[in-house]
């Protein structure tokens, strides 16, 4: 099913848009009519805590908190603060971050090409342990 939804904005300011209902798998978001060099920051809250990846003009867009290693995969860092994570609407357009505490997904987009996010779904393993006190 495609749907479409239109909103006027303002560049050069941050926007919240809820996802209150069954996410789509994928999502394009664009400034229509907009100039390469004008852009906003879109924050979008996804009611689980899914892998969502950012893709511009057909390539992966790695967040804020993603490490490229010597072997082409992919480590998240996680000694950064919250402040240093989220994009700003003057950082580089497609610059994200997806706060799975929080379910924000924060990327800044700038017109007219098409910023799409791919869901994929994923395993949460949270283990919990007993402490041991060196006796046993």
């Amino acid at each position: 099913r495609l749907s479409t939804f239109y909103a006027m904005v303002i560049v050069g300011k941050a926007y919240k848009l809820y996802l209150s209902s069954t996410q789509p798998q994928s999502m394009r978001y664009m400034l229509l009519d907009a100039a390469a060099d004008e852009k906003i920051r879109l924050d979008v809250w996804y009611a689980k805590s899914q892998r969502l990846d950012l893709y511009y003009q057909g390539q992966y867009v790695s967040p804020t908190n993603a490490q490229l290693k010597a072997d082409g995969t992919y480590s998240y860092v996680t000694s950064k603060s919250l402040e240093q994570l989220y994009p700003q609407v003057d950082d580089k357009p497609g610059t994200n971050y997806f706060d799975s505490k929080a379910h924000w997904l924060s990327m800044v987009i700038n017109g007219p090409e098409p910023y799409t996010i791919k869901t994929s779904p994923k395993i949460v393993l949270s283990l919990t342990l007993e402490p041991v006190d060196g006796s046993d």
